[in-house]
């Protein structure tokens, strides 16, 4: 069995499909060239946007996990986090940074850093 590592939040105001709901959709989505991201979605609770962000270093097969939190690593990288916010269907741009976005001591120590380079040049 496959077993999915998630970050806990509270969902409000979302309607669910029941299993003979799922399960219907599945039988009519077999037709369709995209069955298996529906499967995915489905039994893992994927997002479309962490579906997309997928890689293979985000799959254990010995382990038979999958992680697929590559949010804050793209934040990290520049991406705009509006732009994430969007692609992965949250409500607001809070939502995005509360559970993707935390200080790491390794983010604090660059911050100080950049502060630290900042300050060095201002007049006094």
């Amino acid at each position: 069995m496959l077993s999915i590592v998630l970050r806990s939040f509270r969902i409000s105001n979302v309607n669910l499909l029941t299993i003979e709901e799922q399960e219907k959709f599945l039988e009519i989505a077999k037709r369709s060239h995209n069955y298996l991201q529906y499967a995915l979605i489905l039994e893992t609770g994927l997002r479309t946007g962490e579906m997309i962000g997928l890689t293979w270093d985000a799959i254990n097969f010995q382990d038979r996990t999958l992680t697929f939190n590559k949010t804050l690593e793209h934040i990290e990288r520049g991406v705009n986090p509006k732009a994430l916010q969007c692609l992965l269907g949250h409500a607001s741009l809070q939502v995005t940074m509360d559970n993707y976005v935390h200080v790491t001591d390794e983010s604090m120590n660059q911050a100080v850093k950049q502060f630290e380079g900042k300050m060095a040049y201002r007049v006094v």
